[in-house]
């Protein structure tokens, strides 16, 4: 237990050096993304969708700020239980932004 409360502490500290300002405009521009993606759907141009999908996932995947968060849980990771299971199932779906 007091491991795990070591590791929020981190995590937490981590997580107060994380820029603000670009977290927000992180923020905005997902919430761009979305609405984009939900009106190609609407409009029938499920490849467009998913494409802008991909192409945001990898940009956030590139972005510093990103990267910087994925690191202040990295620590936390070994706390959590073993879901290997779930990321087979997405992994091996064809699932389409349109259909979630």
């Amino acid at each position: 237990m007091e491991k795990m409360m070591q590791q929020m502490e981190q995590m937490q500290s981590c997580m107060e050096k994380v820029d603000e300002k670009e977290l927000k405009a992180l923020e905005k521009r997902a919430k761009r993304v979305q609405s984009d993606v939900k009106a190609l759907c609407n409009s029938g141009k499920r490849d467009q969708a998913q494409k802008k999908t991909i192409e945001f996932g990898r940009e956030m995947a590139k972005d510093p700020t990103m990267k910087q968060m994925r690191q202040c849980g990295e620590g936390m990771r070994a706390m959590l239980p073993d879901m290997s299971f779930a990321n087979e199932q997405i992994a091996g779906d064809d699932r389409h932004v349109c259909d979630d």
